[in-house]
């Protein structure tokens, strides 16, 4: 039966602005852009005919032959997609199987103890390219991942050496993108920015030298954007200022201090927190309290 009454259209504008809220955001960072699509001609050409790997590198980026042809006898629903490499095959367990590079598969339930010199080549190589497929990662980095998966140790820095040789390892460039990256789009400081490399392996020389692109006025004009998003204005003139009015009562002054202080420094935490230091947090927040 129709409704001729007033359409309540509260439920409908709710999904819309819950669907946009949701909504992943897009990708812009430049540190998260997979190293594999950075990687120049020459280098990609010299990957590919490397006989280091065994496999070309068109292999393990396009077929996956090898590693689901196991998972295909057992069921044949997933093999088209687990040959394509971009979907998953089904065991004889019924297990759902990640799809591979090619060559050995990464996730592989045999022990890379158990391979052959060559396999534990080809299953290394596969893991690190699967790390650069989602992102740009340091050279520490993989070799943890590569630690974690019990690859040898020096399987492990023959292949890595070998990436660094074609340039889709690189701990300079890598480096100047995540400052880049970090400090545009988290508006971090200096001091954290250092720590983050120093987490990630990389040599402090070169953390300098990337740090050395965020001047002084930089930090401030960052700094500028963080106090005026905490407080929801869009210059210092803007600024509710706490008054502090000395023909008060004394309570009235004290109370009125003690709110002016703790606006402070909730801001100079928060910058600080940020990788600030003390006297320019100090600086730029008394531009607004």
């Amino acid at each position: 039966m129709a409704n001729d009454g007033p359409v309540d259209w509260g439920v409908n504008v709710a999904a819309e602005d819950f669907s946009e809220k949701t909504r992943k955001p897009r990708r812009s960072r430049e540190s998260e852009k997979p190293a594999l699509d950075l990687l120049d001609e020459d280098n990609r050409s010299s990957l590919i005919d490397d006989s280091l790997f065994g496999d070309p590198l068109s292999d393990s980026l396009g077929s996956g032959q090898e590693s689901s042809q196991a998972g295909s006898k057992a069921s044949g629903r997933a093999s088209g997609r687990a040959r394509s490499g971009r979907g998953s095959s089904r065991g004889a367990g019924g297990r759902r199987r990640a799809g591979s590079f090619g060559g050995e598969k990464a996730e592989s339930r045999e022990e890379p103890s158990e391979m052959t010199p060559e396999r534990q080549e080809r299953f290394a190589k596969n893991i690190v390219l699967q790390q650069l497929s989602m992102s740009m990662k340091s050279r520490q980095q993989l070799a943890k991942k590569l630690v974690e998966k019990n690859v040898p140790g020096d399987v492990a820095i023959k292949v890595l050496d070998r990436m660094e040789e074609v340039h889709l390892v690189n701990d300079e460039t890598f480096a100047h993108m995540w400052v880049e990256s970090r400090h545009g789009n988290r508006k971090l400081g200096k001091r954290s920015l250092q720590r983050e490399l120093r987490e990630k392996g990389i040599d402090e020389e070169l953390a300098q030298q990337a740090l050395e692109n965020v001047s002084e006025e930089d930090e401030r004009d960052a700094c500028h954007v963080l106090v005026q998003k905490k407080l929801g204005v869009s210059s210092p003139e803007e600024s509710t200022r706490v008054q502090v009015d000395d023909s008060a009562p004394w309570e009235t002054r004290q109370a009125q201090l003690k709110e002016r202080e703790k606006q402070v420094r909730r801001l100079v935490s928060m910058l600080m927190r940020k990788g600030y230091s003390g006297s320019l947090a100090m600086a730029v927040v008394s531009e607004y309290v």
